[in-house]
């Protein structure tokens, strides 16, 4: 039997959490004597849309590249992806369809399977079939129980994205209608906890039977104890995961920080990526670990520690405790204290008070803390015993007839619907740039620039990673253009001078250590002091080949260009035992196709790592926008396409690396990369789209010769001889 598992990413583009289940589903799945397929959307846009194949751990991948297009931050439907869809099904003939997310393709998936007669399934990891937000915390803290639609969810979609609250409405009501639609075509429902079964299924509809399997976990082995464990010595609490502000992190230094105002009797161990840059001290952050380093650290440990302010709708990570012997304190949010049992204690979310309160308690009577640690381990699903209750619903579904659909209506639906958001766009464009006014993205010299017209400063951020640095650094010497110099800014790193010495007596370098300032105040401090005539860009974790610069000044300084860019190398790289790093698989992402502004309403044409361009552009458009914590580079370049032409030299020069694993700082901000990039597309509407204004007019004079043509038909429908005499 083969299943086609859809989701929004696989790897090894992303390692979330909705993407290591598929991927470790489809094994268990496979051990099962079931064949597995996975239909993957992408973060990245192609020039046209379509789907690439390739492998991942033994189980075909089909991943789907939505083409460029300014999509509705409140609709998930994309009528480019719905035609892929349809084709892959019809190519992989699936026996049944498992949805995981809709996020990245199109919101009627389950519907279009169904109406071939597909039987689909259908797990809610997370709350996007109600918000568009995907979390349900607008405020980032408090859980929102409003039921989805125009009344509730209008002003605060209105309030976070660039979005007009009349557009929201409509889009919003389509939208909920489109979810319920699809959880009551699904021949089966299910969800990883019977707390998010429970509540997800309460707000799409009161009637929605909604089936908890939890996802289990694999099977981890105590280390032997290590340390001097309390309360002979201090109190070890160990947090891991992602060290954001949703999961309570900075909520539990705070905790810490009140139970022992000494600093003595509490020792704080941190481990994961500190991807907020939030205030951690006076805890011990150890960074990212492997499941090895993680028995080692919860063998040194007396408890962990888990207060998430989000609905959690599984959480691994208490899962993880666990088994490696630790008792658990667990904030009160979605699935967390389902399966503690006796072994921990709950906290109300948010209550810092609350939580310094139980780590004052183990202090006092360290018998509260060995009770726990004695009582009996909970019942936790391993991930072969999820697969064989996954595959039972799988038989079960398909021993049923699939249900009706109704497609057509929905689309009608929404042409009419286009025409408030086709209206909406050139007034939000111009306000948008209105609220830019008070930016200052000025860039003045604080060098005199170089007056030969062939020196390059390579601009280079860094932050705490000297061996990458190191390697970006060796590229820049070795580059076979002899004109050229690095611009170091540190921003608030561990010092790098011995590795920018390693280089010097090659490389002219400048080397900045103003602190923590962002990576957008790095980059402009380090535009200060540049000299060269040409800028160009490498991050620590960026490298260039040895004719890189060579190729682009002579391109640009021969064809007369103040803006040239080349093709770069993506390399999949993951950590090795001695903490280096080690290629896994490379390709070029980008198009190879000359440069077209229509391209950024999907996704960027390069990396700018690739990129050269004359001082002249930044004493025009400055440099990155301060406000920005992320995307800063695509609204750098969308400035520069506002005055300048862009050119693509057919060469490629360049390399830049992502870490094959789920730590990738994308994984912990993916919201605010969603949210920013709709708010660049709003902003920049008037460079993508010169004509947007007529090619709206068009378009909304195509959707009212449609309805013409409806009423047309549906009058003549009507008649009694059902046309036949027309």
């Amino acid at each position: 039997m083969k299943v086609l598992h859809v989701a929004h990413n696989h790897p090894p583009e992303f390692h979330g959490g909705v993407e290591r289940y598929v991927e470790s589903l489809c094994a268990s799945l496979t051990d099962a004597g079931w064949e597995s397929v996975v239909l993957s959307g992408s973060e990245e846009y192609a020039s046209e849309p379509g789907t690439t194949e390739e492998e991942w751990r033994g189980v075909r991948v089909l991943r789907l590249r939505s083409g460029p297009g300014l999509r509705n931050p409140a609709d998930a439907f994309d009528a480019g992806s719905a035609r892929i869809y349809e084709g892959v099904l019809d190519d992989v003939g699936p026996d049944l369809v498992h949805v995981h997310h809709w996020w990245n393709l199109t919101d009627d998936l389950v519907r279009r399977a169904v109406a071939r007669g597909i039987p689909t399934v259908v797990t809610l990891h997370d709350f996007f079939s109600t918000c568009s937000l995907f979390f349900r915390m607008p405020d980032g803290v408090t859980p929102c129980d409003l039921e989805q639609g125009s009344e509730h969810c209008a002003p605060c979609v209105s309030a976070h994205l660039p979005i007009e609250e009349v557009v929201a409405s409509e889009a919003l009501n389509r939208r909920a209608a489109a979810f319920r639609a699809e959880c009551a075509a699904a021949g089966a429902v299910l969800a990883p906890s019977r707390s998010h079964a429970d509540r997800v299924g309460a707000l799409l509809a009161t009637d929605l039977d909604v089936e908890a399997i939890p996802l289990g976990s694999p099977a981890l082995t105590p280390a032997d104890p290590a340390g001097i464990p309390f309360p002979d010595g201090p109190l070890r609490v160990l947090h891991f995961g992602n060290l954001v502000r949703v999961k309570g992190t900075d909520l539990l230094v705070d905790a810490v920080r009140s139970a022992d105002p000494g600093g003595t009797r509490i020792e704080l161990t941190l481990a994961g990526e500190n991807v907020e840059g939030l205030s951690l001290a006076p805890a011990r952050l150890l960074g990212r670990y492997d499941a090895d380093g993680l028995r080692v650290l919860a063998a040194a440990a007396d408890v962990a520690v888990f207060p998430s302010l989000a609905q959690e709708t599984y959480g691994l990570c208490v899962d993880e405790a666990l088994r490696l012997g630790l008792p658990v304190v667990v904030s009160d949010r979605g699935a967390l204290p389902e399966r503690i049992g006796a072994r921990g204690v709950v906290v109300r979310g948010g209550d810092g008070d609350g939580l310094a309160d139980v780590l004052r308690g183990f202090l006092e009577d360290p018998g509260r803390l060995q009770a726990l640690r004695e009582a009996p381990m909970p019942d936790l699903p391993d991930v072969a015993e999820h697969a064989r209750a996954v595959a039972a619903v799988y038989d079960r579904v398909r021993s049923v007839p699939c249900k009706e659909v109704d497609l057509a209506g929905p689309l009608l639906d929404r042409l009419e619907g286009m025409a408030g958001l086709l209206a909406h766009l050139p007034a939000a464009s111009v306000r948008a740039r209105e609220a830019m006014t008070d930016v200052d993205t000025t860039i003045v010299s604080k060098v005199a620039p170089d007056e030969t017209g062939d020196l390059v400063s390579v601009i280079i951020r860094t932050c705490d990673r000297p061996d990458m640095l190191r390697e970006a650094l060796e590229s820049v010497a070795s580059q076979t253009w002899p004109h050229r110099e690095a611009v170091v800014c540190n921003d608030g790193g561990q010092d790098v001078a011995a590795v920018i010495d390693s280089v010097r007596d090659r490389l002219d370098v400048t080397y900045l250590t103003p602190g923590s300032v962002g990576r957008c105040v790095a980059a402009n401090l380090a535009l200060e002091n540049a000299r060269g005539t040409w800028v160009s860009w490498l991050d620590d974790d960026d490298l260039y080949l040895p004719e890189h610069l060579e190729t682009l000044v002579r391109a640009a300084q021969g064809g007369g260009h103040k803006i040239v860019y080349s093709d770069s190398w993506r390399l999949m790289v993951t950590e090795d035992a001695d903490g280096g790093w080690r290629e896994v698989s490379r390709d070029e992402p980008h198009p190879k196709q000359p440069f077209d502004r229509m391209r950024l309403l999907g996704m960027m044409p390069f990396h700018i790592v690739s990129l050269l361009q004359h001082r002249e552009t930044i004493a025009l458009v400055g440099g990155f926008d301060p406000t920005l914590d992320v995307l800063e580079d695509m609204d750098f370049v969308f400035r520069l396409t506002q005055c300048f032409e862009i050119e693509r030299v057919a060469a490629t020069t360049a390399a830049f690396r992502i870490r094959d694993d789920q730590t990738n700082a994308v994984t912990a901000m993916k919201k605010e990369f969603m949210a920013t990039r709709t708010q660049l597309l709003t902003r920049y509407a008037h460079v993508v789209v010169p004509s947007l204004v007529s090619a709206m007019d068009k378009g909304q004079d195509a959707i009212s010769g449609l309805h013409v043509r409806v009423a047309e038909l549906e009058a003549l429908l009507r008649r009694p001889d059902g046309g036949d005499g027309a």
